[in-house]
């Protein structure tokens, strides 16, 4: 019943105060929400309905259907095709499955990323809309990191060893390590992009917080984050600015920390699949996929793949040892969605990173440095992709896919701007006047 309150609630929010300033309220205060509805679901009663992050995910779905009446042009943004054809063959796997259920969550999960992701395209229609929403997108990390830096407070030990893995206002240690990674990359462009004005105070605020982020990335002992981390900053330091070149020789020191030692350590044993030996998560892992990819070869399905969101169905049949503990994933999301999605569904979703990169490449003439940070933050998205479940992730995808879509939409404005310019010089001043009354993006405000 409460979930059902909260989405009238949000539909009259919405209704009241228009789609972007509902959208942003959503981007605004979803990431340090899961506990709030952990405590709100074991108070009280439930019922068959949706809980409350059932019902913001179908708030956010009717917002996109609603710029999507309102802006139907959205339609025509490659990525966007991209991301339908990826749900197209989800859908599809979903009907060739025999879970329906499951199926439709993980169907309806992975509609709302596609729904964040073209929100901005449609509501970004000024440079200074776009700048907004990037704001939004970074204050929203800021109840995440004052909870982990308290959280880190009261277990120090996290980071001198035996204390656990940080995992703040996040559901898992992984979930917050590869949003810290997003949020650094937002901060590099925020710093870099031509889209945003910096007095030195707020320069210097977000270096801090970089830094900041930075310790506590390293106290959530999640590695592919660190690799991926290292990616960005090093892919920074190449193409934008060499002075970070200094700061990334100091961090392996970052090792000689006893909880950063440890967790590296424990890659040195449990390598052997023998016996009673106990696996590293690693090893782990690569026995994992051997076993599925095995299984696969023997039971192929090629295509459409096993069903939407039927893999850990199937998994006692090629890994019983994972039965034994709940809700294993693959721990590769390529893998994940190739078993479950067939060739069509990898195909699909590799597809919209094609796309994405060429339209950053497009992006690189009007907002070069902006367009490498992102491309490098895709990039960071990959290489996790390949150790995590990153489907399941919303609080990390959300973000994700939210800053791109703002990128993506203030980069076709910077073109749009630029031609306009070019095309005004070669006109009398009254006509290229009247012209920009005419051509002019409409303000935030008309935003449906």
């Amino acid at each position: 019943m409460i979930s059902y309150v909260v989405a009238g609630m949000l539909v009259a929010v919405a209704t009241l105060f228009g789609v972007r300033r509902a959208a942003l309220t959503v981007v605004l205060i979803r990431p340090p929400c899961d506990p709030v509805f952990g405590w709100v679901d074991a108070i009280l009663p439930q019922s068959t309905g949706p809980g409350i992050g059932g019902a913001i995910n179908l708030l956010v779905i009717g917002l996109a259907v609603i710029v999507f009446v309102h802006v139907p042009r959205v339609f025509l943004s490659p990525s966007l095709l991209a991301w339908c054809g990826f749900l197209l063959a989800a859908f599809a796997s979903l009907i060739h499955g025999t879970n329906p259920a499951g199926g439709t969550r993980l169907l309806a999960t992975l509609t709302t990323y596609a729904a964040v992701f073209s929100l901005p395209l449609a509501i970004v229609r000024s440079r200074d809309t776009a700048a907004e929403c990037l704001w939004i997108a970074y204050l929203s990390s800021v109840v995440p990191t004052a909870w982990a830096v308290v959280e880190l407070a009261m277990v120090p030990d996290i980071l001198f060893g035996g204390g656990g893995r940080l995992q703040g206002s996040f559901a898992h240690p992984n979930i917050f390590a590869f949003f810290i990674v997003s949020v650094i990359a937002l901060i590099l462009f925020l710093m870099r992009s031509t889209l945003i004005r910096l007095t030195r105070v707020r320069r210097r605020m977000l270096y801090a917080h970089a830094v900041a982020l930075l310790i506590l990335l390293l106290c959530t002992k999640t590695r592919s984050a660190w690799i991926a981390m290292a990616v960005i900053l090093i892919g920074y330091a190449i193409f934008i600015d060499r002075r970070w070149f200094a700061f990334i020789v100091v961090l392996p020191a970052a090792l000689l920390i006893p909880g950063i030692a440890d967790r590296m350590a424990e890659l040195e044993t449990g390598n052997i699949d023998v016996g009673f030996e106990t696996l590293n998560s690693l090893a782990w892992r690569e026995v994992l996929w051997e076993n599925t990819l095995q299984w696969m070869a023997d039971n192929p399905s090629t295509l459409l793949g096993h069903g939407l969101d039927l893999y850990e169905s199937y998994l006692p049949l090629f890994f019983p040892r994972g039965t034994h503990e709940p809700g294993v994933g693959p721990h590769n999301t390529l893998l994940q969605i190739y078993f479950e999605m067939g060739l069509i569904g990898l195909t699909a979703f590799l597809a919209i990173f094609v796309v994405l990169f060429g339209q950053l490449y497009r992006g690189c003439t009007h907002e070069r440095d902006g367009a490498i940070v992102i491309a490098m933050l895709c990039i960071g998205y990959l290489i996790v992709s390949y150790a995590d479940n990153l489907l399941g992730y919303l609080n990390f995808e959300w973000f994700f896919w939210f800053v791109l879509g703002t990128v993506l939409a203030s980069m076709r404005i910077q073109r749009h701007l630029h031609r306009f310019g070019r095309f005004a010089m070669g006109r009398p001043s009254g006509q290229g006047h009247q012209q920009a009354k005419i051509s002019a993006p409409l303000s935030p405000h008309h935003a449906p």
